[in-house]
């Protein structure tokens, strides 16, 4: 079988002649695997041409990888909300570079399909009453929706009620939303400390931003780039493994930046609103090697790492140094690059690794090398 891009790593494979040599863009579907029947039945040829189960099942032959679950070391590689949404000119939530990190996710993958045992996707998943939502309040002074980007803090919310649908969109009164948004704010705004290298360091969590309608499920936006589809059912097929789909997002009265749980969990009544995070972050942790990447740096990515160092910190920290996090797969929301270099610091203090997926795996520090060894004495 042909390859586009050669290696002389020990480890790493070609990536497949097929594989696009760059991001191509929303809209082009992927072809999961070849189908005679329907291209007899409506007379077109090109539905019979492999796909990525045909794809996947000779690349495993052709370089007789091994079963993912026959891995004695398991690395798991995690994508974060690698979704169109934030990604293109025309997206609802555009987040610049998001394409480009995405490609170079997915070629990390495709060239890494020996080391990891499997993939995580996570997928921020809205419809349109949320709390985050600028249609779920209006402004006191015009009646007006906020625009995007509006910060609601515990020095301003009283200048914001419920919308008019928002009580019957989200089955509460008018004057319980008026008591959540109060108690809401004050909950983002408490302190939140995480202590790296003897340091006590206060990460508060962010007020309530108001987003711009984006990741509605079902929609274009809430479809994975092209890329990461591609190679995580590539990756399925060549080495057997586990894609695990991590839904985040559905709970309309709390936000969920990380993938894991919930800015808040319960109103100011005890009842649910959200979800806690410690059942996934501990399956995760059970993995050897953890290699993250995602959209974005700023906001998601950066959340759900703290999520996972909180963990550690509460649990081992010495479980911080199988974290690695792909810097160059992971770009922030225009305006807040600050908050997302302040989260890196933090978390390469705390014993993460911060590498690029564009040097050689053999090449990273730590424990992946363990693995690296596991495989190649496989």
């Amino acid at each position: 079988m042909s390859a586009a891009t050669k290696t002389k790593s020990s480890i790493e494979l070609p990536i497949p002649d097929w594989f696009p040599e760059k991001a191509t863009g929303h809209g082009r579907r992927p072809w999961y695997q070849a189908n005679p029947f329907i291209a007899n039945l409506v007379g077109a040829p090109a539905l019979a041409r492999d796909g990525l189960l045909e794809l996947g099942t000779k690349w495993r032959k052709a370089y007789n990888l091994s079963s993912a679950r026959d891995d004695k070391k398991r690395a798991l590689l995690m994508g974060i909300d690698y979704a169109d949404t934030f990604g293109h000119s025309d997206a609802e939530l555009q987040v610049p570079g998001a394409v480009e990190d995405s490609y170079r996710f997915s070629s990390f993958l495709m060239r890494n399909l020996k080391v990891i045992t499997d993939t995580m996707l996570t997928f921020d998943s809205h419809f349109v009453p949320h709390v985050f939502h600028t249609p779920m309040w209006k402004e006191k002074g015009t009646g007006s929706y906020p625009p995007p980007f509006t910060a609601i803090t515990v020095d301003n919310y009283q200048e914001f009620e419920p919308s008019d649908y928002a009580p019957y969109w989200v089955g509460k009164d008018r004057r319980y939303l008026e008591q959540y948004l109060a108690y809401y704010v004050a909950k983002l705004a408490e302190p939140r400390v995480f202590s790296i290298n003897g340091e006590n360091r206060d990460r508060p969590r962010d007020p309530l931003i108001l987003w711009p309608l984006h990741a509605q499920m079902g929609s274009q936006g809430y479809t994975l780039f092209p890329e990461v589809e591609e190679a995580v059912m590539f990756h399925q097929f060549a080495r057997g493994g586990r894609m695990v789909a991590q839904v985040k997002g559905l709970d309309k009265l709390t936000e969920a930046y990380s993938p894991f749980g919930s800015e808040v969990t319960v109103d100011f009544n005890g009842d649910p609103v959200g979800r806690d995070s410690e059942k996934i972050i501990h399956m995760i942790l059970t993995y050897d090697v953890v290699i993250i990447g995602g959209e974005a740096a700023s906001h998601c990515v950066r959340a759900g790492i703290y999520d996972i160092l909180g963990r550690i910190l509460l649990k081992d920290r010495s479980l911080a140094k199988k974290i690695y996090l792909l810097k160059d797969c992971m770009s922030a929301v225009p305006g807040f690059e600050a908050q997302a270099t302040e989260a890196l610091q933090d978390f390469k203090d705390a014993g993460m690794n911060a590498v690029a997926s564009t040097d050689p795996i053999e090449s990273w520090p730590g424990v992946i090398q363990e693995v690296i060894r596991s495989r190649l004495a496989a």
